[in-house]
């Protein structure tokens, strides 16, 4: 078995058992008996004793032999609990143990080999050696004198020493088996080398006799092409392949921070499988997905496309299922509005006028919609009462017929009635128009509740329901039971002057009396009623107007 080697595969225990027995030696003369031992002194008693008095500062107890104190003893306290210990690091994996192999040597004997490093030698056992006979007893050593002793009978012969077990190493072809008497025989596995390196080839292999495998299901491989996982190969492209780690299509390798990904519907970015969308990549970082269609993000965040909207990286709600523009609209119960002035308003109670960026507010009264403030468009040959601003906020512009019917200057002087239209728009915002004689008596008469065909109507209680409930001189104020709010702006000429502010409101209507005159309509501070005007009202005199929504 010169240059055979075999792998160490079990503990050995070779025991060599000796037993020793000694024969008796001959018996010594009896020694004499020896002297008396004088009484020993009697010991003194201790005791424990409850201290008291002063010695209670010595401690708790005290010890007393005979009459004397010989110390103090305390109560004990408790001890403190111990600290929780900190949690123990996690240790790192244990590096895999080198296998052990046992080569045989000339002298018939072994030694074991453990990676690279003999760690030992193995012999095999010998019989063991006979007993060896007791030796002779010593002479006792001479005693007092004393009576003389007795012979004593002779010593037993001591027993053999048991033969120890001899071991064997048997080569049986496929492996070694190593008897040690009547014990069942170990096995080992023969040892084989691949570059200095000893494997067992039982559940490993020898690659290009540089590197040392696991066998995979029990045979060999190509790790240059085959990688081994649960006892089957894999292989890509004729390189390994695990498939914990890649993904294989049409012979490549796929793998995202070590994950196998399906790369005809998903993708890999910064280290994270994303599903592709309508079969493209996009950048996750920037982009998102919904409803297979790549979006960008919006101020970094993902919305919803069907809802949303995104602008100047804000995330807004759709409006009636639209997107718009928020720097000039709005969106109020999913209609979309421009902004007036810049700002969102309420379309239930205002409108706005394009011209000047002016919000109105509006009021339903019967089946008509009336501006519930006066107009202030800022037109040419238009006034503030008293040439004052503040008026013009409070009661709007006054106007001149001709103005506010958006007809020549001449029309002041001269019948204009074949320019008037049905609807007239007017000066009014688009939408609106100029209230004619019958739309004012259809408002007069739906105010005091009465029917009637007349035109023009005086009513003798609607300016009580029309009128605002503040800003009329002398408790001239109305319940404005409809919105309207008429405020007595007063009255101006074309000359400059001005007159009856806080006690009269004047409004123009788009029906021309004749070449010199045009209807208005009139409420006053002192009497109920809301009355027309026509002979004697100019057309170049300056009142204010109430536009009427088409």
């Amino acid at each position: 078995m010169n240059g055979a080697k075999y792998i160490l595969t079990a503990a050995i225990l070779i025991a060599l058992a000796f037993v020793f027995s000694c024969s008796d030696g001959f018996n010594g003369d009896v020694g004499k008996n020896g002297l008396d031992g004088a009484n020993g002194a009697n010991g003194t008693n201790c005791v424990i004793e409850v201290t008291s008095g002063a010695d209670i500062a010595k401690g708790n107890f005290k010890i007393v032999c005979g009459n004397t104190v010989v110390g103090y003893l305390n109560n004990g306290v408790n001890g403190t609990p111990g600290a929780n210990g900190a949690p123990g690091v996690g240790g790192s994996d244990g590096t895999n143990g080198a296998d052990c192999a046992v080569e045989a040597m000339e002298s018939g004997n072994y030694k074991v080999i453990c990676g690279n490093t003999v760690m030992g030698y193995l012999n095999s056992g010998v019989n063991g050696l006979p007993g060896v006979d007791g030796t002779d007893g010593i002479d006792g050593a001479d005693g007092e004198d004393g009576a003389k002793g007795e012979l004593g009978p002779e010593g037993n012969d001591g027993t053999d020493g048991k033969k120890g077990t001899s071991c064997i190493m048997v080569d049986v072809g496929t492996h070694v088996e190593i008897r040690c008497g009547n014990n069942p025989a170990v096995n080992m596995s023969k040892v084989e080398w691949c570059d200095a390196v000893p494997y067992n080839p039982a559940v490993k292999f020898c690659s290009e006799g540089l590197l040392v495998y696991d066998l995979c299901g029990g045979s060999s491989y190509d790790p240059i092409k085959y990688f081994c996982h649960d006892s089957k190969l894999y292989s890509c492209g004729n390189l390994p392949h695990n498939p914990l780690t890649h993904s294989c299509y049409d012979e490549v390798l796929y793998s995202c921070n070590n994950l196998p990904y399906n790369p005809e519907t998903q993708f890999c970015s910064s280290d994270a499988i994303y599903s592709k969308c309508g079969g493209e990549d996009y950048n996750p970082s920037m982009q998102f997905c919904s409803s297979s269609t790549i979006y960008d993000k919006c101020g970094g965040d993902s919305y919803n496309p069907s809802t949303q909207f995104c602008s100047d990286d804000v995330i807004y709600s759709k409006c009636g299922g639209k997107d718009y523009n928020p720097l000039t609209q709005f969106c109020s119960s999913d209609a979309i509005y421009s902004k007036c002035g810049g700002e969102d308003y309420n379309p239930t109670t205002h409108f706005c006028d394009i011209r000047e960026g002016k919000l109105y507010k509006y009021v339903l009264i019967g089946t008509q919609t009336w501006m519930a403030e006066n107009l202030n468009y800022d037109v040419s040959g238009s006034k503030c009462y008293g040439n004052d601003d503040a008026n013009c906020l409070k009661y709007g512009h006054l106007y001149n017929w001709s103005t506010v019917m958006g007809l020549s200057s001449s029309c002041n002087t001269s019948t204009c009635s074949s320019q008037i239209q049905s609807p007239h728009r007017g000066i009014c915002p688009e939408g609106w128009h100029i209230p004619s004689n019958a739309d004012w008596d259809k408002l007069y008469r739906y105010a005091d509740g009465t029917t009637g065909t007349s035109s023009p109507y005086n009513s003798p209680t609607a300016g009580k329901y029309l009128k605002a409930t503040s800003g009329w001189n002398s408790s001239g104020n109305g319940t404005d039971n409809y919105g309207f709010s008429a405020l007595p702006g007063g009255y101006g000429t074309s000359g400059g002057s001005f007159f009856n502010v806080g006690l009269n409101g004047l409004w123009w209507s788009a029906s021309e009396y004749d070449a010199s005159y045009a209807y208005i309509r009139i409420m006053y501070y002192d009497f109920e009623g809301a009355n027309w005007g026509g002979n004697g009202n100019y057309k170049t005199l300056l009142f204010a107007v109430r536009c009427l929504e088409d």
